[in-house]
C-alpha cells in the first residue's frame, strides 16, 4: 500500500495467479489420469447424466437450446458439448454450464438435429435425446420491383430475396413510407396486388418479406399511379358540316390517367377509330348526304374507356353547288327562270334566293324548293340581271351565273283613234299605248267585233291602213298592239265607211224658168267623199255634168224649151264616179211668171216667202196671211184660219223651201 499500489489490482492479480495454478493443477491431473493403466477405469457414478427436456429455439445461423441438467455425478459440470447431425461432439467455447446453451456458425435454413451432454472434471456425460431445428432470420429484401396499375389497385411483381432460413409466409407493403400493411389475404409469391387505392394518386411502394422469425428488410420504393380506363364521354352535341361532323362532349372521368386519344363508332358498327385529339370538340370526317349517329369513348394508357350513348341521327352537308342552265322567260312585272338545280350538298334544299343586277340576296316568299321560280314586284321595261342560288339547312349555296331579262306585259290600249276611209280601206290614226315594258313589234284590227288581224306587213306606229273593205260599208275599227310578250288591250272603237259614190238627191223641187228650170233638192249622202259636181238627165236621156260644176242645191238646167214639159233625174258625182239618180221631179220650162209686178212697200214688207210648187205660186204673208197664184201675177187671198195652221206647202213630190222677196 505504501508503495502506492491500489490494492484491488494486488487482490485481482492474486486470483488470477491462483485461478492459473489450479488450472494447470487440473491438467496435470488429467495426464497422469490419462496415463493410468487401462485396467484403472472411470467410476461411472462420478459422469453427468444426460440432459433431457430439451427445446430448441431457432436463431440466425444459430439454435438455442434450452433443457435440464442431468446428475452432476458428483463433480460440478464444467461445460456442455453439443453434437449436430450424428458427428462429432463440440465443446462450447467459451464453456457453458447451465440452460440455455447457444450453438452458432449454422446455416440458416438448414435443419439440424441437435444432442448434448455434460462435461465434468471426470469426464464428458451421457448424450441427451435429439432435437431438430432449423436455424433461420428474417427475409431479405425483395429486388426488381415493377409495377402495373390497375383500378384502385397496384400488382407489384419482384424477385424474392433470400427466406432467411423460413419460409416466406407473406408480404408487407408500404405507401409513401407510411405504416407497414400485411397484405390480407396472405400472399408469399410474386406479383401482389395492393388494393383500395385512389386512381389517379401517385404512391411510392415498398415490399417486405414475412417469415415465422418476423419481418424482413424493406426493398427499395417504385412509384405507382393507379388508374382504370376513362368514363364515357357524356352531353355529344353533333354540328354536321361539308363531308364531316363536329361532336361537342362532356369527357368523363379519366380513370386516373390522362387521356391520350379519343375513338369514335359510327351507326353501331363495332368498329372504333381514333381520332388523334384529347379534347372536345372533335371532328370526323364523314360522306355527305348520309344519315349517321356517332358513339365516342376516351383512351388512356390503361386502354379504351366506356362508350358514350349514341348521338342523335345527323347527316353531313355543305352549302348546295350553283344552278346552272338558267333561262328567264319575262312576265308582267315578272320574270319566270327556269334551271337546273346543283347538288343539294347532302342537305335537301329548302329555298332559293336571287340577286338582281349584283343587289342584295333575296329569299323566296313563300318558299319555293324546285325550277322554275317566279320574281316579282318588277318594273316592266326594266332589264335585270338575275342570279339564284339555293339553300339548305346549312346556309345559301354557290351563286349561278347572271341571265338577263326584262320583264314586260302586253301593251295597253290605244287611245283617240281617228277613222278616214279611203277606196276600199280605211287609215286610222291614234296615240300607241305603253308598250308593257316591250318593243310594240306589230298592230292587230278587229272590224265590228269579230277576229282580230294582224297588220301584214308589220306595223309599229300610227296611222295604220287597213284594206280590202267594201265601199260604203261602215265598220267598227279597235286596234291592239302587239309586242314580244302578246297582243295588247284594245282600243275603244271608232266607226268608219270606205267611200263610194253619192247617194242619191232627195226632195227635188223644180222652178221653171224661161228656157231653163232651177231644181231644188236635198243632197243624199257624199259616200264618204266630197261631191265634185252634180249630173242631170232630161227624159232618160244621157247624162250631163253641170259646166260649169257645181256641188250644191239649187241647180239650174239651161237651154230648155218653154212650154216643154221635162221629166228631170239628177245624180251626185264623187271621185268615185257617179252616185244613184234621184226620183224624176217633172217641170215644164215658161217664160211666164218671170216678170213681177211691184206692190206697195207696205204690202211688200208683208211678205216673208214665196214658194212655187205644183203649178201653183203660194205667198206668205209676215202677218200669217197667204195668197196663191197660177201665173205670180193673180193672186187668190185664203182665209186666215186656214192659213194660221199651214206650216209648208206640200205637193206629192215633197216640201222645198221658198226664196225670200225682196
Amino acid at each position: 500500500m505504501g508503495h502506492g499500489v491500489n490494492s484491488t489490482t494486488v487482490t485481482r492479480s492474486t486470483r488470477q495467479r491462483v485461478m492459473a495454478l489450479l488450472a494447470l493443477f487440473a491438467v496435470l491431473v488429467s495426464m497422469v489420469v490419462m496415463a493410468s493403466p487401462a485396467s484403472s477405469e472411470i467410476d461411472p457414478e462420478s459422469v453427468p447424466s444426460a440432459p433431457t427436456g430439451l427445446e430448441a429455439t431457432r436463431g440466425d445461423g444459430s439454435i438455442e437450446v434450452s433443457f435440464t441438467a442431468g446428475s452432476d455425478g458428483g463433480y460440478a459440470i464444467t461445460n456442455y458439448e453439443y453434437r449436430l447431425d450424428g458427428g462429432s461432439w463440440v465443446a462450447l467455447d467459451p464453456e457453458v454450464t447451465g440452460s440455455p446453451v447457444t450453438i452458432s456458425g449454422l446455416t440458416n435454413g438448414t435443419e439440424y438435429s441437435v444432442s448434448l451432454r455434460a462435461v465434468n472434471s471426470v469426464s464428458s456425460g451421457d448424450a441427451s435425446d435429439s432435437v431438430s431445428a432449423t436455424p433461420a432470420t428474417t427475409p431479405s429484401a425483395p429486388t426488381d420491383l415493377n409495377t402495373t396499375r390497375g383500378n384502385g389497385y397496384v400488382e407489384v411483381s419482384f424477385t424474392d430475396g433470400f427466406d432467411g432460413g423460413d419460409a416466406i409466409t407473406n408480404y408487407e407493403y408500404q405507401l409513401d413510407g407510411g405504416s407497414w400493411v400485411a397484405l390480407d389475404p396472405a400472399s408469399n409469391v410474386s406479383p401482389v396486388t395492393i388494393t383500395g387505392l385512389t386512381n389517379g394518386t401517385e404512391y411510392y411502394v415498398s415490399l417486405r418479406a414475412v417469415n415465422s422469425v418476423g419481418s424482413g428488410e424493406a426493398s427499395g420504393s417504385v412509384s405507382a399511379t393507379p388508374a382504370t380506363t376513362p368514363s364515357a364521354p357524356t352531353d355529344l352535341n353533333v354540328t354536321p358540316g361539308n363531308d364531316s361532323v363536329e361532336v361537342s362532349f362532356t369527357p368523363g372521368a379519366d380513370g386516373g390517367d390522362a387521356i391520350t386519344d379519343y375513338e369514335y363508332e359510327l351507326n353501331g358498327s363495332g368498329s372504333w377509330f381514333s381520332l388523334g385529339t384529347t379534347s372536345s370538340p372533335v371532328t370526323i370526317s364523314l360522306s355527305n348526304g348520309v344519315e349517321y349517329t356517332v358513339k365516342l369513348r376516351a383512351v388512356n394508357l390503361v386502354g379504351s374507356g366506356a362508350e358514350s350513348d349514341a348521338s342523335d341521327s345527323f347527316t353531313p352537308a355543305t352549302t348546295p353547288s350553283a344552278p346552272t342552265d338558267l333561262n328567264a322567260t319575262p312576265g308582267n312585272g315578272s320574270v319566270e327562270v327556269s334551271f337546273t338545280a346543283g347538288s343539294d350538298g347532302g342537305a335537301s334544299i329548302t329555298n332559293y334566293e336571287y340577286s338582281l343586277s349584283g343587289g342584295d340576296w333575296v329569299a323566296f316568299d313563300p318558299e319555293v324548293t324546285v325550277s322554275p321560280v317566279t320574281i316579282s314586284g318588277l318594273t316592266n321595261g326594266t332589264a335585270y340581271d338575275i342570279a339564284l342560288r339555293s339553300v339548305n339547312s346549312v346556309g345559301s349555296g354557290e351563286s349561278s351565273g347572271a341571265v338577263s331579262a326584262t320583264p314586260a306585259t302586253t301593251p295597253s290600249a290605244p287611245t283617240d283613234l281617228n277613222a278616214t276611209g279611203g277606196d276600199g280601206s280605211v287609215e286610222v290614226t291614234f296615240f300607241s299605248g305603253f308598250d308593257g315594258g316591250d318593243a310594240i313589234t306589230n298592230y292587230e284590227y278587229q272590224l265590228d267585233g269579230g277576229a282580230w288581224v294582224a297588220f301584214d306587213p308589220e306595223v309599229t306606229g300610227s296611222p295604220v291602213t287597213i284594206s280590202g273593205l267594201t265601199n260604203g260599208t261602215e265598220y267598227e275599227i279597235s286596234l291592239r298592239a302587239v309586242n314580244s310578250v302578246g297582243s295588247g288591250e284594245a282600243s275603244s272603237s271608232v266607226s268608219a265607211t270606205p267611200p263610194t259614190t253619192p247617194s242619191a238627191p232627195t226632195a227635188l223641187a223644180a222652178k221653171p224658168g224661161d228656157s231653163s228650170v232651177e231644181i231644188e233638192f236635198i243632197a243624199g249622202s257624199d259616200g264618204g267623199e266630197a261631191i265634185s259636181n252634180y249630173e242631170y238627165q232630161l227624159d232618160g236621156g244621157d247624162w250631163v255634168a253641170f259646166d260649169p260644176a257645181d256641188a250644191t242645191a239649187p241647180v239650174t238646167i239651161t237651154g230648155l224649151t218653154n212650154g216643154t214639159e221635162y221629166s228631170v233625174v239628177l245624180r251626185a258625182v264623187n271621185t268615185l264616179g257617179e252616185g244613184v239618180e234621184s226620183d224624176a221631179v217633172s217641170v215644164t220650162p215658161s217664160s211666164v211668171g218671170v216678170s213681177w209686178t211691184p206692190r206697195s212697200q207696205s204690202s211688200a214688207a208683208n211678205w216673208s216667202s214665196v214658194t212655187y210648187s205644183g203649178g201653183s205660186f203660194v205667198a206668205v204673208a209676215g202677218d200669217g196671211s197667204v195668197m196663191t197664184s197660177e201665173d205670180g201675177v193673180a193672186w187668190t187671198p185664203q182665209t186666215a184660219a186656214s192659213a194660221a195652221s199651214w206650216s209648208s206647202v206640200t205637193d206629192r213630190r215633197g216640201s222645198a223651201p221658198a226664196p225670200r222677196l225682196a
